[in-house]
């Protein structure tokens, strides 16, 4: 069974680090792009994307 893939869009390398560890603890696959023009490069088709704001 695959897991399900997220993407994490957050700005701050910190707490985007934090956020990634604890989804892979959940049985995420998990990338990280700074801002949604970064994450709309990539290959993947994730399950979800997280578009972070505080």
């Amino acid at each position: 069974m695959t897991s399900p893939r997220l993407v994490i869009v957050e700005d701050n390398a910190g707490f985007a680090t934090t956020l990634k560890r604890s989804f892979e603890r959940r049985g995420y696959t998990v990338w990280v792009a700074a801002d949604l023009g970064l994450w709309s490069l990539c290959w993947t088709r994730p399950s979800l994307v997280l578009p972070w704001s505080t």
